[in-house]
């Protein structure tokens, strides 16, 4: 059974095997049959994500995997599942928030609606939970065009300004300049913090008073 469940190994590598990536499962002979299909399809899912990654030197092996692509793409696939499993339909309060704008989801967004013809369960289009249930986060990448491109497809209401730590700090001045991109200074305190007072219930800005927001930005809270 290893053998059909390997992919075939990258240059220079050995492609692991099912008793690596699942070696308790091993230990056990008499196994129902329905066991072994269920751990057979886990240890394929691990033996690709385990290669799917690799093949580069060390240090890039690990960037492709985290930062530069895997992070990203594994997170929206689970966002996805939720959406697409009906969470949101049995749990309509239910609110998530996915960095790094939106995790890839907005910007495949017209085609990843296409799946709402084949998800007949779903009470809305996959797009519509965008609009109720989802909320996006800058995660440290104060791209204007970014910027423009989510207001594009959901509202300046579900977009929070947002940090990397510790991969990224930002001055004062470099996020001024970002929410200074927005003309309307109700949209910049929405972004800086009301929306994440509003979505986390932290205490907001005292009303009437002049305040200073972390973003450097002089505002009327």
């Amino acid at each position: 059974m290893a053998a059909t469940l390997q992919k075939a190994p990258l240059p220079g590598r050995r492609a692991p095997r099912l008793a690596e990536a699942w070696p308790h499962k091993h230990k056990h002979k008499h196994k129902h049959k329905h066991e072994h299909g269920h751990d057979a399809r886990r240890a394929r899912r691990v033996i690709r994500r385990a290669t799917d990654y690799r093949g580069f030197a060390p240090a890039l092996d690990l960037a492709l995997a985290t930062f530069g692509w895997g992070w990203h793409i594994e997170a929206g696939l689970a966002a996805l599942r939720l959406v697409l499993r009906g969470t949101f339909d049995r749990h309509p309060d239910l609110q998530i928030v996915l960095g790094h704008w939106g995790e890839m989801l907005l910007f495949a967004l017209d085609r990843i609606d296409g799946l709402s013809s084949a998800a007949p369960h779903l009470d809305r289009r996959v797009a519509d939970y965008f609009a109720t249930n989802i909320h996006i986060a800058t995660s440290g990448m104060l791209t204007p065009r970014l910027l423009r491109h989510a207001l594009a497809y959901t509202s300046v209401d579900r977009i929070l300004l947002s940090g990397d730590h510790p991969f990224r700090r930002f001055d004062a001045a470099t996020l001024t300049d970002f929410l200074r991109t927005l003309p309307d200074p109700g949209d910049r305190r929405k972004i800086a913090h009301a929306n994440a007072e509003s979505l986390y219930g932290l205490e907001p800005l005292p009303a009437g008073t002049a305040a200073r927001t972390t973003t450097g930005l002089q505002e009327d809270a």
